[in-house]
């Protein structure tokens, strides 16, 4: 059991942490972010705030403009951002209460190729992380209270981690309702939907890249949903993730390739690319600049989940199709066992969403998807025509039980 005065310690850090990180003034800007059913409330101090968040969530969510009184369903999750003027002040004294009460940091990443940041867990469900390249801020997290604070030492917004403090409550409330995180990329495509299932380096980015210039529509890039709807099918739907396309998805890509070629370098996530870690990061605006139109589905039907799988050497492209118990271990370990980001908060413990995983694999599995594998190589082995093919019969056929 939890002493006296071991309450009274956890209170007192607690009131220590409010007391720092806590917003100055009023945030006068404001807005509701809502995806299949899920929320999010955005407070701001300044407009660019706003503007940040409609760039990179926008074409996903549908927004709704906030006022001073409080907006958005009691569910929501609330985001605050605001600058401290004496941020640095307030790290030093922060850090030196967590020292004081024994508490040590507990290394981080947002994304696997991330730079490591400090969090410190205060009390259950509650964190304070450190953030130090890179980008200089702080995240307040308070699981029982529903919100997440970016505090920022200026008036500059981090793109990227406003994209992930925004969808982070988006991505945890999502799998609670029963919808599947998975490691996938999604296209609609001549009237059908394909997940595009596999590891990292499976070639995702650049089967998905041959269906957009073949016409199809952008429902996920490596970072996917999908749920069941009333009636019992599957769908997938859009989820904001930056875009990240290594070189040689680039090279094998012509459409992809002489666009990003005409793209003026700002360094700046809002206006163009940003070569980072070895990739081509973007989002949606230079997604729409790429393909020359609408490139984006929010959401299309689950018909059929296809595992790349690229081998330079190889010339010709071929599908096959996978019997059930075959799909059943690829779909299990993708979901279960390969998530495409980090839990960077702790929203629950990991064996809590390897459960939440298994379940909605299972849930999935009930509906016995369709499923192939889809083994190409470099631009002329033409896996699309292949995949056409194999769409226009009346049904994908299953391989041997």
């Amino acid at each position: 059991m939890t002493s006296d005065r071991e309450v009274c310690e956890i209170s007192d850090i607690n009131s220590h942490v409010r007391q720092l990180t806590g917003p100055p003034y009023p945030l006068a800007h404001r807005m509701v972010l809502t995806l299949a059913g899920q929320g999010v409330r955005f407070w701001s101090d300044i407009q660019q705030g706003l503007r940040v968040a409609r760039t990179i969530l926008g074409p996903y969510c549908d927004i709704e403009n906030g006022t001073l009184a409080d907006h958005g369903a009691d569910h929501h999750w609330t985001v605050h951002s605001y600058r401290l003027p004496d941020y640095a002040a307030t790290v030093e004294r922060l850090l030196k209460v967590f020292t004081a009460a024994g508490i040590p940091p507990v290394p981080i990443r947002r994304w696997p190729g991330d730079f490591s940041s400090d969090r410190y867990d205060f009390c259950a469900g509650r964190s304070v992380v450190v953030h130090r390249r890179p980008f200089s801020g702080l995240t307040v997290f308070s699981r029982d209270e529903r919100t997440m604070r970016y505090v920022r030492p200026d008036n500059a917004y981090d793109v990227s981690h406003t994209e992930h403090v925004l969808k982070y409550p988006l991505r945890v409330t999502l799998r609670q309702a029963g919808a599947g995180q998975i490691h996938a990329a999604g296209c609609a495509f001549r009237g059908r939907g394909l997940l595009l299932m596999g590891h990292k380096g499976s070639g995702k980015s650049t089967l998905l890249c041959r269906f957009m210039s073949r016409g199809a529509r952008q429902v996920s890039n490596d970072l996917s949903f999908a749920l069941r709807t009333p009636h019992g099918a599957w769908e997938m739907i859009a989820f904001p993730h930056i875009t990240r396309v290594a070189r040689g998805t680039v090279d094998d890509n012509r459409t992809l390739h002489d666009a990003l070629e005409r793209e003026e370098r700002t360094g700046d996530y809002m206006r163009s690319p940003v070569f980072n870690g070895g990739k081509e990061e973007f989002y949606f605006p230079v997604l729409e600049r790429i393909w020359g139109r609408s490139p984006l589905c929010r959401s299309a039907p689950l018909d059929l989940i296809v595992f790349p799988s690229f081998d330079a050497r190889r010339t010709v492209a071929a599908a096959r199709v996978l019997p059930r118990q075959e799909t059943r271990e690829r779909v299990l370990h993708t979901l279960v066992d390969d998530p495409p980001l980090p839990d960077w908060l702790p929203f629950m413990s990991t064996d809590e969403f390897r459960s939440l995983a298994s379940a909605t694999a299972e849930s999935l599995l009930e509906s016995d998807p369709a499923a192939c594998e889809l083994t190409f190589g470099p631009s002329g082995s033409d896996p699309v025509g292949v995949m056409e093919r194999l769409l226009s019969g009346e049904s994908v056929r299953r391989g041997s039980p």
